[in-house]
C-alpha cells in the first residue's frame, strides 16, 4: 500500500465521524425549529418555544440524548482509528521480521561458506613414499588420482562393479578426511533450498567455492550408497553446471545422474556424450 493511500485510508473514520455528527447536528436543528409540541387541549408550539420555558432537567434531558448522539459516533471513530493503528503496527511488525530474517539468513549463509572453506582448508594428506604433504583444495586433486588408480585397476581384471568397488574402497581409505566435509556440504544446500529468504544467488555462489576436482568426487560421492541424496540437491542447484565433464572416468558416467544436474554446462549436451 502507498504512502498516499494509507493517508486516505487513515482519513476515512473522520470523514465519517464528521458525516454523521452533522447529521446528527443538523437533524437536531430541524426537530428543534421545525418541530411541535402539543399538550392535551391541542395547544402547539415549537420545541425551541417548549425548551426555552422548560426546567433546568428537561433541557438537561433534551440534550443528553443530543450530546449522547455525538459521544457513540466519536467512540465507534476511535475504537476504528485504533484498530487501524492496531493492523498497521502489525504490518510494520511483519515487514521487521522479514528483514530480521533475511538479515539472519545473509549472515548464517556467508558464515557456512567460511566454515565450509575452513573445513576445505584444514584437510591434509601425506604421502606415504616421501613424506610429502598435502594441504586444503590440492588435497581433492590427489583423491581424484587415487579414486581413478582403484578404478583402472578394477577395470583391467574386468570388474563386472569396478565403479562401485572402487568407489567402496577409495571412501574406507578416506572417510575421516571426507566425511565431514561431504556432511557440512550437504547441510549447507539444505539451508539454503529450505530458507524462504533465499535468492538465486545463493545457490550459486555456494556452488562457486567448488573447485573442479571437488565436483568430481561430489559426482561420484553421488552415485554411491552414502552420498545419493546429493543427486537431488545437483539436480535441484544444478551442481555439475562447471564440472568439467571430460574429466569424469567415463564419458558415459553422465548419463548416471539426471540432465538436469548440468544445467546449462556446454560439456553436457546429447550430443556430446559418447558411451566408450
Amino acid at each position: 500500500m502507498s504512502e498516499k493511500k494509507e493517508t486516505i485510508f487513515l482519513k476515512i473514520p473522520f470523514i465519517i465521524g464528521l458525516t454523521l455528527s452533522l447529521l446528527v447536528v443538523v437533524g437536531f436543528a430541524y426537530a428543534l425549529f421545525f418541530g411541535e409540541v402539543c399538550n392535551w387541549l391541542q395547544q402547539c408550539q415549537s420545541k425551541m418555544q417548549y425548551l426555552v420555558k422548560a426546567s433546568p432537567n428537561e433541557i438537561g434531558d433534551s440534550l443528553a440524548g443530543f450530546a449522547g448522539s455525538l459521544a457513540f459516533i466519536w467512540i465507534v471513530v476511535t475504537v476504528w482509528l485504533q484498530a487501524n493503528e492496531l493492523r498497521e503496527q502489525r504490518r510494520e511488525f511483519s515487514v521487521m521480521n522479514v528483514t530480521m530474517s533475511e538479515q539472519l539468513f545473509e549472515t548464517t549463509f556467508f558464515q557456512t561458506i567460511v566454515t565450509l572453506n575452513e573445513i576445505v582448508g584444514s584437510i591434509d594428506l601425506r604421502r606415504q613414499e616421501d613424506g610429502a604433504l598435502t594441504t586444503g583444495r590440492d588435497c581433492f586433486r590427489v583423491f581424484y588420482t587415487r579414486f581413478n588408480k582403484l578404478f583402472r585397476k578394477l577395470q583391467k581384471q574386468n570388474h563386472p562393479k569396478a565403479l562401485e568397488v572402487a568407489y567402496h574402497r577409495f571412501w574406507l581409505d578416506h572417510q575421516s578426511e571426507l566425511g565431514h566435509y561431504f556432511r557440512f556440504l550437504y547441510r549447507a544446500f539444505i539451508l539454503v533450498r529450505d530458507n524462504p529468504s533465499r535468492k538465486e544467488y545463493h545457490g550459486k555462489l555456494l556452488r562457486s567455492q567448488l573447485s573442479d576436482q571437488e565436483l568430481l568426487m561430489i559426482f561420484y560421492n553421488s552415485l554411491s550408497e552414502q552420498g545419493e541424496n546429493f543427486k537431488l540437491i545437483a539436480e535441484e542447484f544444478q551442481l555439475y553446471d562447471n564440472l568439467p565433464t571430460v574429466k569424469l572416468l567415463e564419458t558415459s558416467h553422465a548419463q548416471l545422474v539426471s540432465h538436469e544436474s548440468f544445467g546449462e554446462n556446454p560439456m553436457k549436451t546429447p550430443q556430446n556424450i559418447r558411451i566408450q
